[in-house]
């Protein structure tokens, strides 16, 4: 039986045991023939545990990535969530246009003033919805807001809409939202309705008029009253002064 170590580094690191049946003497050939197996054998070993090795690596990885693509991409849904709870139960008109008008999303409370569903509208250029299709030149202000948003302007204007609940009246905006390059990506429409505040200022202004002219009437009424009462006075003089059974 021979033994051949295998040093590396310094340190013993393996030995390559060959076994012969019968006693005999190894020569200097078969001794470096057995060295150079010993090398290879343990680089082939190495090179297999070196894969192996990463193989291991590669799985945890791939565990350790999968898990965190899971967790970040349930909390982008629980986000999503969030945000789309926030925005459905707004009282605020919101939707999201591509950068050629076309919509893509209408919360609640914008579908619900046209009594139209998501599947009916999206898709549509946002200025032939149902939104402005009822007012009079409606269509193209709104294309032209939208073409303008496109170039990264932002747009902001009141309106009155003939929509299918009725006649409204908002304050409406739409700006666009930009990538990090600072190209406009998406455009968001947005809409605060000011019926109620419209019709609120509308008779506090009749209930102003109504005072004016009340002030107004009473003035005058009050000067009125001190020619009459100027009047009065010089007949009741003059009535003095003339006999109990005047001449006519």
């Amino acid at each position: 039986t021979v033994c051949m170590p295998l040093v590396k580094e310094g340190r013993l690191t393996a030995l390559m045991a060959l076994h012969e049946s019968a006693p005999r003497v190894w020569t200097a050939s078969e001794l470096a023939l057995l060295t150079e197996v010993t090398q290879r054998s343990w680089a082939h070993i190495e090179r297999v545990r070196s894969l192996a090795m990463a193989r291991e690596g590669e799985k945890l990885f791939r565990a350790d990535l999968e898990t965190k693509v899971a967790e970040r991409t349930q909390a982008l849904e629980r986000s999503e969530k969030s945000i789309r709870a926030i925005i459905e139960s707004s009282h605020l008109y919101a939707g999201l246009l591509t950068v050629d008008g076309v919509l893509q999303y209408a919360n609640a409370t914008s579908l619900a003033a046209i009594l139209v569903g998501q599947e009916d509208i999206v898709g549509m250029p946002f200025w032939e919805t149902p939104w402005f299709t009822g007012t009079p030149r409606m269509t193209d202000i709104v294309k032209d807001a939208v073409s303008r948003v496109a170039k990264g302007e932002t747009v902001a204007m009141d309106m009155t809409l003939n929509l299918p609940t009725g006649t409204r009246r908002f304050d409406f905006s739409m700006r666009p939202v930009k990538n990090s390059a600072g190209e406009v990506v998406a455009i968001v429409p947005e809409a605060i309705e000011t019926t109620a505040r419209y019709k609120v200022e509308q008779a506090l202004q009749q209930a102003q008029k109504m005072e004016a002219i009340g002030n107004l009437t009473g003035g005058i009424a009050h000067d009125f009253n001190n020619l009459l009462m100027a009047v009065l006075g010089s007949l009741e003089l003059l009535r003095k002064r003339l006999p109990d059974d005047p001449v006519l």
